[in-house]
């Protein structure tokens, strides 16, 4: 997914998108709830926000991003958890 060009690291965003609807298909063939993530203009880099928690019986265990690059996708997270009344259990933080 990560491609180089002018010796800068970027995201191929036409395979991240093309990755992303296969691994959600993958998921609702299964018969798996899909819910999308909130994203917002200036957190531009949520690539792999199915890293910010674990799903267990009681809830979701929590965690946040360390990379000041990734810092704030654990708000949008807890909103979209919020929003679907999926409980958390456990915030982890740093």
């Amino acid at each position: 997914m990560i491609s180089q060009k002018n010796n800068q690291v970027g995201i191929n965003i036409d395979r991240a998108c093309k990755e992303h609807d296969e691994f959600v298909d993958v998921f609702k063939s299964n018969s798996v709830e899909v819910i999308p993530a909130e994203i917002h203009q200036h957190i531009n880099y949520q690539v792999n926000t199915r890293d910010l928690g674990v799903t267990t019986p009681k809830g979701i265990i929590m965690g946040r991003f360390f990379k000041a690059i990734r810092r704030g996708e654990h708000r949008l997270f807890e909103h979209t958890l919020s929003k679907y009344q999926i409980p958390i259990y456990h915030k982890l933080s740093h």
